[in-house]
């Protein structure tokens, strides 16, 4: 007996022009962490986005708290913050390693 097969789920509206969503890495009552893919080299990242930045200024949201941090933290041995996507919602952009 076999166990049935997990399906991907799809992302929450974590399409970002440009990435290509791989696979569903975490997610939370609040946020989605996936692996992707940015079609302009194929370099391998991670995007994450937060369910209630949803229609928020992008001031206001946890991306942008979060971008600050990641900034905040850049050093050796840290993945580097490529860019934050202003969508709706936010979608952060990671190295991944």
């Amino acid at each position: 007996m076999s166990l049935p097969r997990r399906a991907t789920r799809a992302p929450l509206s974590l399409v970002a022009d440009g990435y290509t969503p791989e696979k569903c890495r975490g997610q939370r009552g609040r946020s989605e962490v996936w692996a992707a893919v940015r079609a302009s080299d194929g370099r391998p990242v991670v995007l994450k986005a937060y369910a209630s930045d949803r229609g928020k200024p992008l001031a206001d949201t946890w991306a942008e708290t979060e971008r600050e941090l990641w900034r905040a933290a850049a050093t050796s041995g840290v993945p580097a913050l490529l860019e934050l996507v202003a969508q709706d919602p936010p979608v952060l952009v990671l190295e991944r390693a």
